[in-house]
């Protein structure tokens, strides 16, 4: 596409992860992405832009993500399975390498902080669910619930040393961090299943996703 004074429109451009499941009945084994996560990461970024799902294969990740350039990296929710964290663990490794900026949705913002030294802990009553958050600083609530899919919690003492948290639940598990400095954004809920997301939850997103994208 060419502007009207001849100069090449930049094109923004995003690489997503993918969960991956066994059918068994068939014989497969398929990486498989919601499609609303295209229109919830345009509403996010509130511009077009092309979208592209990287297939499980850790092999492929250096060149793929070479080829591309991708100006934001999206690990995203979903299940784990050895082939998908080896993956994602490639491109982790790739986006600190090169300071590609990083968002982790609920899988991603686990995996993430496991990458980078944090632990976990199992917990109960977070899956479809919507709930409150509590601003890290304040320790008041903030103005929008999220949902929740999660049967796994993060703890304060159990986040990455690396990572600032933002938001909390109502038990004090981590639902948001941060690192400015090596471009990385997290949420524990999904913005892509939040079909009625208020404005408020989704400016709260935009801003620490402009953070990291340098705006």
């Amino acid at each position: 596409m060419q502007k009207e004074n001849g100069a090449k429109q930049m094109t923004f451009k995003v690489v997503i992860s993918q969960r991956q499941d066994a059918i068994l009945d068939r014989n497969e084994v398929r990486d498989s992405l919601d499609v609303n996560w295209y229109p919830a990461i345009r509403d996010l970024l509130q511009t077009d832009y092309l979208l592209f799902p990287i297939i499980n294969n850790p092999n492929v990740v250096d060149d793929y993500l070479t080829e591309i350039n991708p100006n934001l990296i999206v690990i995203s929710g979903g299940n784990s399975c050895a082939n998908r964290n080896a993956t994602e663990n490639k491109i982790i490794e790739f986006s600190a390498k090169y300071l590609i900026p990083l968002f982790g949705v609920c899988h991603g913002m686990q995996f993430i902080n496991e990458y980078f030294g944090g632990d976990f802990h199992k917990i109960n009553n977070h899956v479809k669910t919507i709930h409150h958050l509590v601003d890290i600083n304040s320790k008041k609530l903030i103005d929008f619930q999220v949902n929740s899919y999660h049967t796994i919690g993060i703890k304060q003492i159990s986040l990455a040393t690396i990572l600032t948290p933002l938001l909390t639940d109502t038990d004090g598990n981590i639902e948001a961090c941060i690192n400015s400095e090596k471009r990385i954004f997290c949420i524990m809920w999904h913005p892509e299943r939040s079909k009625e997301q208020s404005k408020a939850q989704e400016k709260w997103i935009q801003y620490y996703l402009n953070i990291i994208l340098g705006k």
